[in-house]
């Protein structure tokens, strides 16, 4: 890291802050362009092992990515707010974020409901829920088993 006084690596600092947004943007592999895709989550942060859950269509451009190449970027952040000054280039923001690398999986019937539990608490606060039959055939949920991430903090 560039400015390793900004690096947050306590870790309850770092749950704080994922619990507290509600949007990771993802980083796709594509043959042209990467595809950035911004999308709920939920979380479990244990032991220094992260992993986000997400949900989507059954079809759709994202899941074909993901069967392409399942390595994938991602990033969550804060704008706290902005630093004014009286030269151009000496404005700032006052920010937190998240940026890391993982690999993204399809669940499978079994983890579904787990996986959409994780986000409902995000949004929530309220750990169970029950969810209409209609509902989970239509929908994907997806698992992002975090290989490396760093938290900062300006």
């Amino acid at each position: 890291m560039l400015k390793a006084k900004l690096e947050v690596t306590d870790r309850e600092k770092i749950s704080d802050f994922l619990k507290n947004n509600r949007v990771v943007r993802l980083a796709f592999n594509t043959d042209s362009a990467p595809y950035i895709v911004p999308m709920n989550y939920g979380f479990e942060y244990n032991d220094g092992e992260l992993v986000l859950f997400l949900h989507c269509a059954t079809q759709g451009r994202k899941i074909e990515l993901i069967k392409k190449d399942p390595y994938i970027g991602f990033e969550i952040d804060a704008t706290i707010n902005t630093v004014t000054a009286d030269v151009a280039c000496r404005f700032s923001i006052k920010y937190e974020s998240v940026i890391g690398t993982g690999h993204i999986c399809i669940t499978d019937d079994a983890e579904k409901v787990n996986c959409l539990n994780k986000i409902m608490l995000q949004f929530s606060g309220k750990e169970k829920w029950e969810y209409d039959e209609k509902f989970l055939k239509r929908t994907s949920t997806l698992k992002l088993i975090v290989d490396d991430f760093t938290m900062k903090k300006n």
